[in-house]
This record gives C-alpha cells, structure tokens and sequence, in this order.
C-alpha cells in the first residue's frame, strides 16, 4: 500500500499557472470567510470589517505563490520529473497549508493585538497537520488514479510508426501487384552550433531524439547501427529551428525533441506519456502541453490502421522540382505523395475505422487536370464515386507551380 507514494506524479504547474490557481484559492478563502463568517468572525465587531476578513485571503495567495513558486527555483533537483512522486506531492500540499495556517495565524494575531505565544502556535500547527493530511492526500491519490488511467487508456490506443504492425488489420491479397510503401526524400540533416563552426550532418532516418541540457544538446543517432551521442553546444530551440523541413521530428517535451518515426511504444503513467525507442532501451517523456503534437504525429497518413498499396512510381516528397512535381499550395514544408504518370495510390481506411472510428475525410489535391482522377470505393470495394481533375476550380496540372 505504501508503495504508491512512491509512484510517479505530475510535476508542479509552469509558474504563471501557479499564480493563476493561488489566485483562485486565496479568493476562494477570502470569500467563504466574508460570506459564511465562521470561527466566531460573525461576532467579531471591528471597522473596515469586510477589508480584514478578505485579507485571510491574501494572505494565502501570497504565501501559496511563493511556496509554489520559490522552492523549485531553489531545489530544482527535487522538484525535477525524474524524482517528482505521490509522496512528496502530499508532502508539498501539507507544507503550503501550514504555512498558510501560520501566516494568517500571525495576521490575525496583528488584527487582534493578541500576544505571540508558542504554545498557541504549536497547537494550531497540531491542529492544521491533523485535518489537512487526509485531504491533502485524497485529492493527491484520486489526481493521481484518473491521470494514470487516463494515460494509460490513451497510449493503448496509440500506434506509433515504428512500432509492428497490429496483428488483426486484414493482410494484403499476396496476389496483388503492390510495391513497398514509397519513402519520404528527406536531404541529411545538418545541426549547427551556436558557435556556426561545429556541425552534425546525419540521414534523417538513422536519428532517435534530441536532448538539451543547461547550454548543451545530446544528439541520440545511428551510426553503422551503433547508438551514437555526440554533444552540440546549443540551445534545443535552435536545433528545433533547423528541423523545421521535417515534419516527423517534434518538438514533445521541453528538454526534447524526438522522431516519431522510431517510436517502437507508447506508454503512460500520471505524468504522461512516455515514447520507448531502440528495443526499448531509450525512453522519452512527453509534456503535457505536447500531448496534440504527440497524437497528430501519429496520425499521420501511414499511421497504424491506414494501409496503402502503390503501383507505378508513387513518392512521398516535400518541395517542388520544376517539371516533375509541385506541392500543393499553401502546406508549406509539409510532405505529400506524388504519383507519376500511370501511376496509383490507394488508401484503405478499414483499419482505422476499426481502431477511432471514421465518420469524414477531406482530400487536399493540387496539380491536376483531366488526366488525374481519385475514386471513392466502399467497404467491399465498390466505386461510389469518381471525381475528375478538371471539374476543381483553377485545376491546370502545372508541375512547375504550386496553382
């Protein structure tokens, strides 16, 4: 039973929250005492009554913001998400009550003109730990079970990309001519320290994760399929900046960014999730504030229950080669597939229906003209539906521009 304190916990809110909630509580304490007036306050007979009672509650905003705000500055080791648990969570919350306890102990010790004295202050100290501990420590245990079941029940339904295909999706018809899934054409990547001298330059496919540490980042990457960590003295916002061309590499934690495509495993616990890499040898956290990009990473087009079977030469590309392909208007650096001529690419949803549920779809489609076409089939592959190139607006088939 013990043994959940400790359990992982979510770590402490980014600071401007932590004052947008110790507003809320010490506005709450302030009105309840002005509204309810319990512990004798309704006989209290005093000028500028209304004034001193709302100040309980600023006392407790003051205090609740420079306990929540002033200890992980100075212990950050502490407070860090690796070391972060149920326990010290409670432990926490029991803190910044008596401290609040203690600070309008003394505020009405002011108000009253009543001598300081110990024993009143231990008593009340007594008091608060006796009737905050269990409160304290049910709102901790009830957060921590619905995070932790929340993410859990979330990440089963995540299939990352380099995870093995899911065993109960139909198996392609070993008599159809279909080619391998077409590759993304990515150009190496090159990092660049802050310095502009040292560089890194590496297959986007062999890179697992960025991590950033105080000035420097750690480069997790293949070579010859050994794990190599080569460090770049920059700041993990300039080594996101220069990934800006590819879209599979994100941005999911402040300390990290990783490629989606070499996630093997999705796992959760109340402090999020948590992406496995390299046989699971590798683990990287993921920050709730990237929780979306995490999701859409992952469900991208290739993404587990959507298959797709290619004739012809088929590409997933970004950019544009004059003559050859164009990408679609207005999607930036994003990726999209190519089909060449007499070529053919075709998504089956069934899988994906099965696993989210599907109930709509848009299709984004630029270069065309009479000669392409996209069919809409049935569940069993009935045609429902044909749209020509030439019935879009603007449709010119222009490979040497994006119209």
């Amino acid at each position: 039973m013990l043994s959940i304190f400790r359990q992982p916990y979510s770590v402490l809110e980014p600071t401007p929250a932590q004052i947008r909630s110790a507003g809320l509580i010490g506005l709450f304490i302030g009105l309840f005492l002005l509204i309810f007036q319990p512990f004798g306050l309704g006989e209290w007979q005093t000028n500028y009554k209304w004034l001193k009672i709302l100040g309980f509650g600023g006392i407790t905003f003051v205090f609740t913001t420079i306990h929540f705000t002033l200890w992980p500055v100075l212990f950050p080791k502490f407070f860090s998400e690796q070391h972060w648990t149920v326990g010290r969570a409670v432990w926490f919350i029991l803190l910044n009550i008596l401290i609040i306890a203690v600070g309008n102990f003394l505020y009405l010790g002011g108000l009253l003109n009543v001598p300081f004295s110990w024993t009143n202050l231990f008593g009340m100290i007594v008091v608060t730990l006796a009737v905050g501990i269990f409160p304290a420590t049910g709102v901790v245990m009830l957060n921590y079970i619905r995070r932790l079941r929340n993410y859990r029940d979330s990440a089963a339904l995540l299939q990352p990309v380099g995870s093995p295909a899911t065993p109960n999706l139909p198996l392609p018809d070993p008599n159809s001519q279909i080619e391998l899934p077409p590759t993304v054409e990515f150009p190496p990547i090159t990092l660049i320290a802050d310095n502009e001298k040292d560089t890194l330059t590496l297959p986007p496919a062999t890179l697992l994760f960025i991590e950033s540490s105080d000035n420097y980042c750690t480069v997790y990457h293949l070579q010859s399929g050994k794990l190599q960590k080569p460090l770049l003295r920059s700041s993990l916002s300039r080594m996101e900046t220069q990934l800006a061309h590819y879209p599979h590499l994100v941005r999911c934690h402040r300390s990290f960014v990783v490629n989606l495509d070499k996630v093997e495993r999705v796992t959760g616990n109340a402090q999020g999730y948590k992406l496995h890499l390299l046989n699971g040898e590798l683990e990287v956290p993921v920050a709730r504030r990237y929780n979306e990009t995490l999701v859409a990473g992952f469900d991208r087009p290739h993404a587990a229950g959507v298959t797709d079977s290619n004739r012809g030469t088929v590409i997933t590309a970004a950019g544009s080669i004059d003559g050859v392909r164009a990408a679609p208007a207005g999607i930036g650096n994003s990726v999209y597939r190519s089909i060449g001529t007499g070529g053919s690419s075709v998504f089956d949803f069934a899988g994906w229906t099965q696993r989210r549920g599907l109930e709509s779809f848009s299709v984004y489609w630029g270069s065309v003209d009479r000669h392409n076409f996209t069919d809409f089939l049935d569940i069993g592959g009935r045609q429902v539906a044909t749209v020509a190139g030439n019935a879009l607006p603007l449709a010119n088939g222009n490979q040497a521009s994006a119209a």
